[in-house]
């Protein structure tokens, strides 16, 4: 799901660094948002920072004349010349779209709307436009939001959007979506459903964000202690794709491949090995997080061994020191062989994909960190 945010949402952080800003980032990282941002409201923030500093700078430059003249200094002061202003707002407005892009912030670009349209609107005073004509850049801003709505499949369309604006008066009535936006919307084949205008983003945090990470608490805590949560049990998926991965496919009789390289997991002493089974020893589930179309990414730290068998020649057995001699399961497999077990410990990530109700897994990936005998 999408975040788009209005000017007012980012109203004087210039730096980015604000609560708001912060919990939107972090719900982007954890609970699969995409966040938004439309051109025409950086250029809007761009503008402000250059009218409140030339405001700011102004006043700077007055109060250094009085002191000139009440003290008869004439030494040049800081910030005292006249491409400060414009030094300082360069330097914002990379320093902005800079820090946009760390926060993984998309940019949306200036809409293809042709001008005939927003006249139209205009003149006939429909949303976001008011009765003395303002509002133009609103409407840029709305019609942003309509650009990115993708047409559903579904019989019933879904919230795809979640707009975040403190201007309630131009997008919004009675606390919801103004009736003029929703007519567009219909007019696009879409319901209202597909657009929420959220005007009171305190109560968003409090009772949508922080609610969605208390649920992937939950999920991650249940998950730890049962290691089960809904319909899935993750031990037994991690188990089985684990057997998978080094049992079925052999990945360890042989040897094995760090960054290309052949490596033998055993002592040249075992001839032909032949891991047989695997047991999971620990589970650590690291993270719980949404991906944007709300299905669930289940990372898990798991440490386990592989064990199974391996011929030995009788007499090297008794060349190993007393304390590393390897278990006998016959001593007497034929003339010259006896056969041992073998093991190896084996240090990995897995991650499932999880449908969004925890109902069934999509899929598993394993990526193996570290290998010891």
């Amino acid at each position: 799901m999408k975040i788009i945010l209005d000017t007012n949402i980012i109203h004087q952080d210039y730096k980015m660094t604000g609560q708001r800003i912060l919990k939107l980032f972090e719900a982007s990282k954890k609970l699969g948002y995409e966040l938004m941002i439309p051109e025409v409201v950086i250029d809007e923030i761009i503008n402000q920072y250059r009218c409140e500093i030339e405001t700011v700078h102004n006043t700077y430059i007055k109060s250094l004349s009085q002191i000139r003249k009440l003290t008869d200094t004439k030494n040049k002061a800081p910030y005292d010349t006249p491409l400060f202003v414009e030094d300082e707002c360069n330097e914002f407005m990379a320093a902005f779209i800079q820090r946009i892009q760390d926060l993984g912030i998309t940019i949306m670009p200036y809409p293809k709307v042709a001008h005939k349209e927003i006249v139209f609107k205009d003149l006939n005073h429909r949303k976001p436009f008011r009765n003395d004509s303002k509002g133009y850049r609103d409407a840029l801003i709305w019609e942003s939001v309509k650009e990115h709505l993708i047409p559903s499949k579904k019989l019933f369309d879904e919230c795809q959007v979640l707009f975040l604006s403190e201007n309630t008066k131009d997008f919004g009535d009675s606390g919801k979506l103004h009736s003029d936006l929703i007519e567009e919307l219909e007019a696009l084949g879409f319901t209202s459903e597909v657009v929420e205008l959220v005007s009171n983003v305190d109560s968003f945090f409090k009772e949508k964000i922080d609610q969605e990470f208390e649920d992937l608490k939950v999920i991650q805590e249940r998950l730890q202690k049962d290691y089960k949560y809904n319909r899935i049990n993750v031990k037994e998926e991690i188990e089985k794709v684990l057997y998978d991965e080094y049992v079925v496919n052999e990945d360890f009789n042989n040897g094995y491949y760090p960054d290309g390289d052949d490596v033998s997991l055993f002592p040249q002493e075992f001839e032909n090995p032949d891991i047989k089974d695997i047991s999971v020893k620990e589970i650590s589930v690291s993270s719980v997080r949404k991906l944007t179309d709300q299905t669930i990414l289940v990372q898990c730290d798991v440490t386990s061994t592989a064990s199974g068998d391996a011929y030995m020649y009788k007499a090297d057995y008794y060349l190993f020191d007393e304390d590393n001699l390897p278990t006998i399961v016959d001593n007497d497999w034929n003339k010259h062989y006896m056969l041992v077990l073998v093991s190896v410990n084996i240090k990995t990530e897995v991650t499932l994909h999880v449908s969004p109700r925890f109902s069934k897994i999509n899929s598993v990936e394993v990526r193996t960190l570290e290998v010891e005998r």
